[in-house]
């Protein structure tokens, strides 16, 4: 699986100083709490692209060690995933900076797509993050919301982490070569004040940075992602 890319730059803003309040966080969540059938969005250069929520199917996150649980406690209510199903967590420190703790544990975290709503799956306790997949064109859920966002910005790595912690999200590096800007990682857990979907939204409606997005994972691709396919 691989995620879509964050598109063009366009109406870049200056984001050197990065100032957020708890209201703003609280008064921009998108309401996921429930996913069936919900019209909902995304920004992608600039425009929002409209998406349809789906509760039939979940993107599930878990560390590696406890895959063998998650894997026997899905099995008790009716689910069977095999380990061809199970794929790395797609974070790879190679070519990133500014990495810490929270990288590698992220790092070291799997996921899968399982047929449960997110209520479901996040009654297991080793499950640490769940989102729904979306519908494509045919109705079919084929595209997951994963837990990680990318966030583009021309100013400092503290700016990120500071939006990160009001979110109760986790800071996990960031990677250069895109010109002035340079591409951050944000990661989600159940624990987070929304999940990457709605806190990437409302990065870009308080116009926080130059551009964010969930990491959308599409059907047809190879395991995990990286930032190579970013155009500008």
């Amino acid at each position: 699986m691989m995620p879509l890319m964050l598109g063009a730059l366009a109406a870049c803003s200056d984001d050197s100083e990065v100032i957020i309040s708890d209201s703003e966080v609280n008064e921009t969540r998108t309401d996921n709490s429930s996913y069936t059938g919900i019209s909902s969005y995304y920004w992608v250069s600039g425009e929002k692209q409209a998406i349809t929520l789906t509760d039939s199917k979940s993107y599930i996150l878990f560390l590696s060690s406890d895959q063998d649980i998650v894997v026997s406690k899905l099995k008790e209510i009716g689910v069977t995933i095999t380990e061809d199903e199970v794929y790395k967590s797609g974070i790879y420190e190679k070519g990133m900076e500014g990495t810490n703790n929270q990288t590698k544990y992220f790092e070291e975290c799997e996921w899968a797509g399982v047929n449960l709503t997110c209520e479901q799956v996040l009654k297991i306790p080793e499950i640490i993050y769940a989102a729904p997949y979306f519908l494509d064109r045919n109705g079919n859920a084929k595209f997951c919301i994963t837990s990680f966002i990318y966030v583009l910005t021309n100013g400092e790595k503290e700016s990120v982490e500071q939006v990160a912690k009001a979110y109760d999200a986790h800071y996990i590096g960031y990677k250069t070569g895109f010109g002035d800007y340079n591409v951050h990682y944000i990661a989600c857990t159940k624990q987070s004040k929304d999940n990457a979907l709605g806190i990437a939204n409302a990065l870009v409606e308080n116009h926080i940075f130059a551009g964010a997005e969930p990491v959308i994972m599409g059907p047809s691709h190879g395991h995990g992602f990286a930032t190579e396919g970013l155009t500008h």
